[in-house]
């Protein structure tokens, strides 16, 4: 079961999902990184409202987490996209590239059911730069990696 509701965290409002999982052992608070959403995950037996004071008691970390987060950026011709601690110009070229589904603005459907195809020694030879810009926001914690030479397809 998921909730979704806006609430106040610091002086900040925050769209916050309330989920329940069969398999949580306790409570837990999550930034998911997609959005500014906060998720709280509650185990089946939970008390929403324990749940509840958890993420208050939590609120210096959420707040913290979110303005971590990096500022959004118009998906447009000439915006400037920060990409491996660099800005980049986005240029549209008509005619190349994935067809995306654009809705409100936003991106909302690129490449699915991503293949990357080819060796991974090969990958690994191929990597011609690694960014020290960790992102830390998730429990994965990885920079970016870019691979000079790569067979990539999707639909």
């Amino acid at each position: 079961m998921v909730d979704s509701r806006m609430i106040e965290i610091g002086g900040r409002e925050v769209a916050l999902v309330v989920r329940r999982s069969a398999r949580a052992r306790r409570l837990a608070v999550r930034i998911p990184g997609h959005d500014d959403s906060v998720e709280l995950v509650l185990p089946p037996r939970a008390a929403e409202s324990d749940g509840l004071a958890f993420l208050r008691s939590r609120a210096g970390w959420v707040l913290e987490r979110l303005e971590r987060m990096p500022s959004r950026v118009p998906f447009a011709d000439g915006a400037m996209l920060p990409l491996g601690g660099e800005p980049h110009l986005l240029r549209h070229v008509g005619g190349r590239g994935t067809p995306v589904r654009i809705e409100g603005g936003e991106i909302a459907y690129p490449v699915e059911e991503v293949t990357i195809a080819g060796n991974l020694r090969e990958m690994f030879q191929n990597i011609s730069a690694a960014g020290a810009d960790l992102d830390t926001r998730g429990n994965i914690h990885c920079g970016h990696v870019l691979i000079s030479t790569m067979m990539v397809a999707g639909s």
